[in-house]
């Protein structure tokens, strides 16, 4: 998921997302990133390695809910 995806998802959902990268890269090209999601009075903090793709890279739409099957909506 995209830097981007996350955000717009976040907003969706009424939270709050902060995600930084750390200082210093690690072995094999590594990188620390620190996500920070906020709802209402509480905060929650995530750590993550990841491996950063090449630089150059297109940016990716945010992500969409799937459609509504019309067929569906008479079990609810």
């Amino acid at each position: 998921m995209s830097r981007a995806q996350l955000v717009d998802r976040a907003r969706r959902l009424d939270m709050g997302a902060s995600l930084r990268v750390q200082p210093g890269i690690g072995p094999d090209g590594l990188t620390q990133f620190r996500l920070t999601l906020s709802i209402a009075d509480e905060s929650f903090e995530l750590s993550a390695h990841v491996r950063r793709r090449r630089k150059g890279a297109r940016r990716q739409k945010p992500s969409l809910p799937p459609a509504r099957d019309i067929r569906q909506q008479s079990l609810f």
